[in-house]
């Protein structure tokens, strides 16, 4: 059963989340491994309930998104080992796709925060027209460090 979008995004971010639940719980994308509770499964993929990588930097975010992520982390203070590479998503969904799904996650379940654009997601895809590699934990925390979200 689909859920309403939050009251408090305004008409393009409802749009966005509408959108963004339908591609979570395509087989093969988002639900697969983070499961439909967002919980997902210890210790290769970790829940993104609550969580800093999804309700924090919206840049961090899209980069795991579009290129994928490799290597340990540790979310709430649970580690996860990271022998099992999140997805890269860039080539599988345009700009808006990501961003609906991205608005999506975080907005449900104990996340809120802001909706992400489009032209978000396009100014790093972009920006980094030649990635098609992984991204390690240790690489994108060096950009977008948690204690700065």
């Amino acid at each position: 059963m689909a859920k309403p979008a939050p009251a408090h995004l305004a008409a393009n971010g409802k749009a966005l989340f509408l959108e963004g639940q339908e591609i979570y719980f395509r087989e093969g994308h988002c639900t697969t491994c983070h499961q439909a509770d967002r919980k997902g499964f210890d210790p290769a993929f970790p829940s993104i309930l609550k969580s800093p990588w999804v309700n924090g930097d919206q840049d961090r975010l899209i980069k795991l998104s579009l290129y994928g992520l490799i290597g340990p982390l540790e979310i709430n203070g649970k580690r996860h080992d990271g022998q099992v590479p999140m997805t890269p998503f860039g080539s599988l969904l345009n700009d808006e796709e990501i961003a609906s799904v991205l608005t999506f996650v975080r907005n449900t379940f104990d996340n809120n925060a802001a909706a992400i654009q489009p032209s978000a997601v396009k100014a790093i895809r972009d920006a980094n027209p030649d990635r098609l590699l992984f991204m390690s934990t240790k690489e994108l925390l060096k950009e977008h460090p948690l204690n700065q979200s």
